[in-house]
């Protein structure tokens, strides 16, 4: 009785090695983040298309990356991700975006028609690594032991799969072979149980040796922002970083950019923080009021979120969000601060006037009960402070002077250093009666305090001091321009501003030339956000169909040119190699006639050359050997025609010899 049939393999399925890296790396995303529809209608399909014999062509394959490109492109330059956490690619949400996108593409490559295997197979390697990845960025380890292991064995496998497979060594019987095969696959299993039983026995001795490691290693420190919470301590870290912050477009009355005021001072800590404020929507005529006169404009764009804040000079007029879709929020009576947005970058006009004394949304007068908090000196302040800036505004009634006096006199004071050495007590009264040198909060602090010791009212404000220029009419405003300074309430004038660090501690005088390296960085990052808003604005999607019609132009010769090339390899397949008894008659008939006929070239048929030379001996019999050559060699072979062939051979020969 004749066997069954067996079953025919599927033409172009993927290989099984491949196949369960991509379910292993899905099934741990999915039991990390949770599961969700989309992926397991995705795994569904992707399992699918190892057995169904239905395959689809090299276009559509083809043309799925492409598309896939353009929706990641485009969601990355719009920025349409959902609330995500930090700016890093590896951030949770935008990691779960590229799996589920490099699952699909999987999908795609699953029930393409040709097999994979070579760069096809290494890239569908690589993005089952993504996906593994992206359920790898979790504190839950519960399925490491169990999804790491399996993972990286069906990795080795498919590294073999995707390998030319060659004639196995001599020597090897088949049984040595799957013994040598099955302890590799043993050494594998155990050598990475034990490393993993290592790590999990030896985890905190090794996280805390990698802590201590990276304490050891000098760096910058890496605050960036304005502090919602500002308090006095040893050291201002905020000025040290070169990370670009603002980029600005047309010129500004005043280098400082105020983001946040502070009324109530407790022991070094200004209050209250961003988080204690109750902000409102700001309506566009609330921040762009109407004003007289002529007035210029400056482009702000922000590079970094900063938690939403706007940095803007205090006698802005007015405030135009480039995107009048994001909200913008706000507390007037403290003089701010204004909220756009939470993300970057994002882009706002400043509509700015010439008296750098014009009063606008961000010089909103005091209430009475506003007034009586800007005047009131926290009870932890040493008696002496407040002696000492009395004496030093004497019989000045006029409240300019008074709080020119008192910058005056701490510039001289005291000198500029990035670093403090603590006292006891209240840190402004150490640092006013100590006279020691200290940096730019410690001296707004105390312009602040000793401003209301002598009835003016003041608050404490940060921001940003631009002052490095970018190109004609720009500025660049970095997070080592961070400042804090002081803004007075003057009665008939308004808010000014209260400048009471030495000049030599001013950003612009402390600063360092910026390496080409990051000069580098930056252009790209300029780069990249010209690109968000070209894609972000109304000629957008405009723009991005026609990025997609060119892919789908240069994808189309591409398929067409590789069509013809396959049409053409075809035609080369049309004739089949030759026998081993034919190519040896060949090789016997080019050594027989090497002395009668001259070489024949590459170019030209034999049949052709030897008719060639009707003068040369055996040139006949050559051609008629040629002539039984071809029909055997294009027509098929025969044993009669084959011994033909020999027996002609075995003439040239003997004549040549003669």
């Amino acid at each position: 009785m004749p066997p069954p049939p067996s079953r025919p393999a599927v033409q172009g399925a993927m290989p099984w090695s491949i196949l369960l890296m991509s379910v292993a790396a899905v099934a741990a995303m999915m039991l990390t983040e949770g599961p969700t529809v989309s992926a397991a209608v995705l795994l569904l399909l992707l399992v699918a298309g190892r057995f169904a014999p239905v395959r689809v062509g090299d276009a559509v394959t083809q043309a799925g990356p492409v598309f896939l490109a353009l929706v990641i492109g485009a969601t990355l330059l719009r920025g349409t991700f959902p609330a995500t956490r930090s700016d890093s690619m590896l951030d949770p949400d935008r990691l779960a975006l590229v799996a589920d996108t490099g699952l699909a593409l999987v999908v795609l490559q699953a029930w393409r028609r040709n097999r994979a295997s070579g760069s096809r197979g290494a890239l569908l390697v690589f993005i089952s690594g993504i996906l593994m990845l992206a359920a790898s960025n979790t504190f839950e380890t519960a399925f490491a032991p169990w999804f790491v292991p399996a993972y990286a064995l069906l990795l080795l496998r498919a590294v073999r799969d995707m390998r030319p497979h060659d004639d196995p060594p001599e020597g090897l019987s088949s049984r040595r072979r799957v013994v040598v095969r099955g302890a590799a696959w043993a050494a594998a299993v155990l050598l990475g149980a034990a490393g993993s039983g290592a790590l999990t026995v030896y985890k905190t001795p090794i996280t805390e040796w990698g802590m201590r490691l990276l304490r050891e290693i000098p760096r910058t420190p890496d605050a960036v922002g304005l502090s919602g919470n500002p308090r006095l301590g040893p050291s201002w870290s905020r000025a040290l970083s070169l990370e670009r912050i603002l980029q600005i477009r047309g010129a500004m009355p005043s280098p400082h950019l105020r983001g946040l005021s502070f009324t109530d001072y407790e022991r070094g800590a200004w209050l209250p923080g961003i988080d204690q404020r109750q902000l409102r929507p700001a309506s566009p005529a609330e921040l762009a009021p109407e004003v007289r006169g002529r007035l210029g404009e400056a482009v702000v764009t922000r590079s970094r979120p900063l938690d939403g804040l706007v940095c803007a000079p205090l006698n802005m007029a007015g405030l135009v969000p480039a995107d009048l879709g994001v909200e913008a929020l706000w507390a007037p009576e403290l003089g701010g601060p204004v909220r756009l947005g939470g993300g970057a970058p994002v882009s706002y006009t400043l509509r700015l006037p010439e008296n750098e004394r014009s009063q606008g949304p961000l010089c909103v007068p005091p209430t009475p009960a506003d007034r009586a908090r800007m005047l009131e000196a926290p009870g932890s302040l040493d008696p002496r402070v407040r002696a000492l800036a009395i004496q030093i505004v004497g019989r000045e009634k006029r409240p300019e002077r008074k709080a020119l006096a008192i910058a005056q006199r701490l510039m001289a004071d005291h000198a500029y250093s990035l670093e403090y050495r603590l006292g006891g007590g209240d840190p402004v009264s150490d640092f006013v009666l100590s006279r020691k040198p200290s940096y730019c909060e410690y001296f707004a602090s105390a312009a602040t305090l000793m401003l209301r010791c002598v009835g003016v009212p003041s608050r404490y404000v940060v921001g940003y001091y631009a002052h490095e220029p970018d190109g004609p009419d720009g500025l660049v405003v970095r997070q080592r321009d961070a400042h804090a300074w002081c803004e007075a309430w003057i009665d008939g004038v308004g808010w000014v501003t209260v400048e009471a660090t030495p000049a030599s501690g001013l950003p612009d005088q402390a600063a360092e030339a910026i390496p080409w390296c990051m000069r580098l960085q930056e252009w790209l990052q300029r780069q990249w956000e010209a690109a968000s808003a070209a894609l972000a604005g109304p000629s957008g999607m405009r723009l991005a169909a026609c990025l997609g019609a060119l892919l789908l132009g240069l994808l189309g010769v591409r398929l067409a040119r590789k069509r013809r090339g396959r049409a053409a390899e075809s035609m080369g397949r049309l004739y089949t190699e030759p026998s081993p008894r034919l190519r040896a008659i060949a090789r016997r008939f080019r050594e027989a006639c090497a002395p009668n006929v001259a070489d024949c070239p590459d170019t030209v048929p034999w049949l052709a050359h030897v008719r060639q030379h009707p003068g040369a001996p055996a040139s006949e019999a050559a051609a008629r050997f040629v002539s039984l050559y071809n029909e055997q060699r294009f027509g098929g072979e025969t044993p009669g025609g084959l011994a033909d062939l020999e027996a002609m051979l075995d003439q040239l020969e003997h004549e040549g010899g003669a």
